[in-house]
């Protein structure tokens, strides 16, 4: 059964993508993440446009704020 809309919790999902708890996620987590749940594995340069797009510091890495 899926989760509605109302059921996600923003910190839950980010923390399954930052599994071993460093604080970021970047681009090789997030295609690894993706990949592990079916998604297809994604250019590089489509996470790194990804993660950019969200990336407030400039570091190539989301922090959970972002």
């Amino acid at each position: 059964m899926l989760a509605s809309l109302n059921e996600f919790e923003p910190y839950v999902a980010f923390k399954r993508i930052d599994r071993e708890g460093s604080g970021y996620i970047t681009p090789i987590k997030l295609s690894k993440f993706l990949k592990e749940n079916g998604y297809r594995e994604l250019e590089k340069q489509d996470m790194t446009y990804l993660i950019r797009y969200f990336d407030q510091e400039g570091s190539l890495s989301l922090n959970y704020h972002e």
